[in-house]
């Protein structure tokens, strides 16, 4: 029957707009289906919350970050169990060059969840759409995807189609801006910006300089989240 709107409360643990991680690790997704975003094998658009059907064994999940557009969607999930990065959705960027979020093998969209790497140490992840922004237990920073304004952190402006590390050491939150711009924060508390840099300055710079590697904003501590 139908869950009562108080039980869907009580049952929730983890939510972004469109994707649901209920108490269980299970992942529900609703809304636009385009691009295979919802992750339930179709591209059909969903009105109300779906089981997504992972085939996935366990399939409990931890983390999920859905990147921005109807046309050009992604979501991204990190399986409790393992600590390993699953995505699927859009799957092509193209900036004078061709380049894959989701699948390297090829440009084809994704509508079920494949894993990104083989590796097993993903804390977060975050898209805007565009670029992706990966935080491993470790504290380390990663990034993949578009960067026609240096987003990525590697000092050139070249897509990449895998994560490539942007920093070292202990970080504790990212963020990817929808206006292509990146940060993240380190255990000490600093804050450190690159990307996109236009006339509001959303880099924090006191300029509006765009920056294709990392640069620390101010030099006061404290700082403890990012968005």
């Amino acid at each position: 029957g139908q869950i009562s709107l108080t039980l869907w409360q009580e049952q929730i643990n983890s939510v972004k707009i469109g994707d649901t991680i209920d108490v269980t690790g299970a992942l529900y997704a609703w809304g636009a289906g385009a691009t295979g975003r919802l992750g339930d094998g179709t591209t059909i658009d969903k009105s109300s919350p779906t089981l997504i059907p992972t085939g996935i064994a366990p399939s409990s999940w931890k983390i999920i970050a859905s990147g921005f557009g109807i046309n050009n969607g992604h979501t991204f999930a990190i399986r409790n169990s393992d600590s390993t990065l699953w995505a699927w959705g859009y799957n092509r960027i193209v900036n004078g060059q061709s380049s894959q979020y989701v699948d390297v093998s090829d440009a084809t969209n994704r509508s079920s969840p494949i894993q990104i790497t083989t590796t097993q140490d993903y804390s977060n992840a975050i898209s805007d759409g565009y670029t992706v922004l990966g935080l491993k237990l470790n504290g380390s920073v990663w990034a993949w995807g578009y960067n026609i304004y240096g987003q990525l952190g590697q000092g050139d402006t070249i897509n990449r189609s895998s994560p490539v590390q942007v920093m070292s050491g202990s970080f504790v939150s990212i963020s990817a801006g929808y206006g292509n711009t990146s940060a993240a924060i380190s255990t000490n508390g600093t804050l450190w910006t690159w990307g996109f840099n236009g006339v509001s300055g959303p880099l924090g710079t006191a300029d509006t300089i765009y920056r294709s590697s990392p640069v620390q904003v101010a030099v006061q501590v404290g700082f403890s989240s990012v968005s």
